[in-house]
């Protein structure tokens, strides 16, 4: 098979594959944020974000979130871990990330509607496994748009610089400085030619570039994240729905 068959054959699985899974906001950012989506003059520390998706599973590879022997993290978005049923998921919580972690049934007038609990593999150079930690993933439904809310212990290897673009906004909510940003996305197609101003506003941490869509198609993805009590949060509003003061009354409903 010709290697431009076999890429075309890659992409459009990976397309179709794509379409049945719900990746994590925060597995989503890691990949955009950290991955190197084309060729650039120097050398990147990072690697480029790859998605696999089986029938049941999906797998991703991203970029290095950590000044350690951390370079990536692999998670299987296995469909067959999802569940409806929240006192199930919350009983999963408790076992397999930790009783510390503060699961609410609703956030703010959203309801939950499902989510599991992942194992997230730490990769060193060459792919090697440096170790694993939980994570849960709960997603919420108000009217329609969806929030997410990721959990998982502290690790110091997988926490490092800071995800996404620049322009975010740090405030304390009651007593635990909670940061906010709104990170911009564009999808480019492959051989896309990138003009002076994008390639500026990419170095200034002003917009996150992936390669590999129809056409260019610009996303905007807000979040707060903080870390209490050795638990890493993550709200993210998928749909771009809430004002800044919105998603920081969501963490304050955590945050007690």
């Amino acid at each position: 098979m010709k290697d431009n068959n076999l890429d075309q054959m890659i992409h459009d699985t990976l397309r179709t594959c794509g379409d049945a899974v719900e990746p994590s906001p925060a597995l989503r950012t890691r990949v955009l944020a950290n991955a190197e989506p084309r060729q650039k003059k120097h050398v990147s520390p990072f690697r480029r974000a790859v998605v696999v998706c089986a029938v049941a599973a999906a797998l991703a590879i991203t970029g290095a979130v950590a000044t350690s022997g951390v370079t990536g993290l692999r998670s299987a978005i296995s469909l067959n871990k999802m569940t409806d049923d929240y006192d199930t998921l919350a009983a999963q919580v408790e076992q397999q990330v930790s009783a510390d972690v503060i699961f609410p049934e609703t956030l703010g007038d959203a309801a939950f509607r499902k989510g599991y609990v992942d194992v997230v593999e730490k990769l060193g150079e060459n792919q090697t496994s440096l170790g694993t930690f939980h994570e849960l993933t709960a997603t919420y439904d108000l009217d329609g748009s969806r929030i997410e809310l990721n959990a998982y212990v502290f690790d110091p290897e997988v926490e490092g610089e800071a995800w996404g673009t620049d322009g975010k906004e740090v405030r304390e909510v009651n007593g635990v400085d909670v940061t906010y940003a709104l990170d911009h996305y564009r999808s480019v197609p492959v051989g896309y030619e990138f003009t002076e101003e994008e390639l500026a506003a990419e170095e200034a941490h002003e917009i996150i570039y992936s390669v590999g869509s129809d056409e260019v198609e610009d996303d905007w993805f807000a979040f707060v994240s903080w870390e209490q009590n050795d638990i890493c949060y993550f709200i993210a509003d998928y749909d771009n729905v809430f004002e800044p003061d919105a998603l920081f009354d969501l963490a304050a409903e955590i945050i007690q």
